[in-house]
C-alpha cells in the first residue's frame, strides 16, 4: 500500500523524538499511535474513527487488556472512564497511548516531550487544558497492552518520579502535586489487580 511510509532511525533516538519525526510527515485528518509491544485489535480503527466522526469528537481513548511478554492474557483488563477531564487526568492517566487517537485540528504543531517525563500524559493535559475540554472514551476492550520486564509500567517507583515532574511541568505546587500523587498511586494500584478492574468515573455520562 503506497499510503504507508517507514521511518528508520540510523541511530536510538528514544520514543519521543521518534513519534515526533512520523508527525511531521504525517498527512491524514487522525493521529493513532501503537507502540511495538502492543497491539490493537483488527475493528480498533474503524470502530473508533467512526465513533469520533458521530459524535464530533477530538480525542478519544479505549479500555486495554493486559498481556505478558508472551502475549498471553494476564486476565487484568482496565474498563476506562467514558469521559476525562484534565484535572479528573490528574488523579490518574487513563489514555493509554496506543488506544489513543486524535484529530489533527486540535493537535497542530504539539510534539512529545523528553523521555525522561511521561511524555504522552504530558501531551494529553495539554490538549485538554488548551484544546478541548474533555477526553472521550469508547469502553470497549480494542488493544492489548503488554507488560514487559524494565518498563515504566513495572518499574513502579520510576513511573512517580516522572509522575511527580510531570505535575511540576505544569507548575502544580508542591501540595497539590502530592494531592495528585496519592490519587494516582491508589488508582494504580487497583488498575492492575488481576481481574476486571474499571475506573471509578466509568459509570459517568458520554457526551454531555
Amino acid at each position: 500500500d503506497k499510503r504507508i511510509k517507514v521511518l528508520s532511525n540510523s541511530n536510538n533516538l528514544g520514543v519521543a523524538e521518534t513519534r515526533n519525526n512520523a508527525l511531521k510527515i504525517a498527512k491524514g485528518d487522525y493521529i493513532a499511535f501503537v507502540d511495538a509491544d502492543d497491539v490493537w485489535h483488527l475493528d480498533k480503527l474503524e470502530k473508533q474513527i467512526n465513533f469520533m466522526i458521530e459524535n464530533n469528537y477530538d480525542l478519544t481513548f479505549t479500555s486495554v487488556q493486559f498481556i505478558d511478554d508472551n502475549g498471553n492474557l494476564t486476565g487484568t483488563r482496565f474498563i476506562v472512564p467514558k469521559q476525562v477531564t484534565y484535572k479528573q487526568l490528574l488523579k490518574q492517566n487513563v489514555i493509554t497511548l496506543s488506544s489513543a487517537v486524535i484529530s489533527k485540528k486540535i493537535l497542530k504543531d504539539r510534539v512529545f516531550h523528553d523521555d525522561y517525563l511521561h511524555e504522552d500524559f504530558i501531551l494529553w493535559l495539554e490538549l485538554l487544558k488548551e484544546e478541548t475540554d474533555k477526553a472521550y472514551a469508547l469502553t470497549d476492550v480494542l488493544v492489548d497492552y503488554r507488560l514487559t520486564a524494565g518498563s515504566k509500567t513495572r518499574n513502579k517507583w520510576k513511573s512517580l518520579r516522572m509522575t511527580y515532574k510531570t505535575y511540576r511541568y505544569f507548575h502544580i505546587n508542591w501540595i497539590k502535586a502530592h494531592y495528585y500523587l496519592f490519587h494516582y498511586i491508589i488508582r494504580g494500584l487497583k488498575k492492575y489487580k488481576k481481574g476486571r478492574n474499571d475506573s471509578s468515573e466509568s459509570k459517568g455520562n458520554g457526551k454531555k
